[in-house]
């Protein structure tokens, strides 16, 4: 379910694009059928061309199956199920260079097109995923966030409300009401940003 490890190299170094026309609906007009949030406690993560930094999260998960938060469960990240869509959008709180951050709360989270360097900061993270019934990735299928933002409302043990507006780099957008519930799953944020391997295919009911 998730490319983050490339897509935040990408989302820190690249550049938001701008066009007049309304961007078209990703993966054809995706409407989620459920979504989920974790919540991922801070860490001190070593992220590409950052470096050590504290970092915290929330990560919503948008789904075309049914129970989004069992698949993260049994996937830690790491796969989807199969003959399906699912959009992932991660809001980030940061620190770089050391001490704490606090827990990720209500506030906006853009997208960043340089790197932090200094101080605190704020950024969203988002790739999307359309596979068939192998977990394949179909043509057009596999997306990483190139602009927009996330949202946050709300946010406690419970769960979680907002909004998305993610750009991904094909040019589409996928926008969403949050209202997610908490998925009781504990993540170590770092891993985000390590390529995982191998993917994990969750049979469809």
């Amino acid at each position: 379910m998730r490319t983050l490890a490339a897509a935040l190299s990408i989302a820190l170094l690249a550049a938001c694009s701008s066009s007049d026309s309304p961007p078209p609906a990703t993966f054809g007009g995706f409407a989620p059928q459920a979504q989920t949030a974790v919540i991922f406690a801070p860490r001190t993560c070593t992220l590409p061309v950052v470096g050590p930094t504290s970092v915290s999260g929330v990560a919503i998960a948008f789904t075309s199956f049914a129970d989004p938060c069992a698949v993260l469960q049994d996937t830690l990240f790491c796969g989807t199920e199969a003959s399906s869509s699912a959009i992932l959008a991660v809001a980030l709180s940061g620190l770089v260079g050391g001490g704490t951050v606090g827990d990720t709360g209500p506030g906006t989270y853009p997208y960043l097109a340089n790197p932090p360097t200094t101080s605190s900061f704020r950024a969203s993270l988002g790739d999307g995923a359309m596979v068939d019934a192998s977990c394949a990735s179909v043509a057009g299928g596999s997306l990483d966030m190139a602009g927009g933002q996330i949202v946050l409302a709300s946010v406690d043990g419970a769960g979680v409300t907002g909004s998305v507006d993610l750009r991904f780099d094909d040019g589409s957008a996928f926008q969403h009401a949050i209202d997610a519930t908490v998925c009781p799953m504990t993540y170590d944020v770092c891993d985000l940003f390590v390529p995982c391997y191998p993917h994990q295919c969750v049979p469809a009911p």
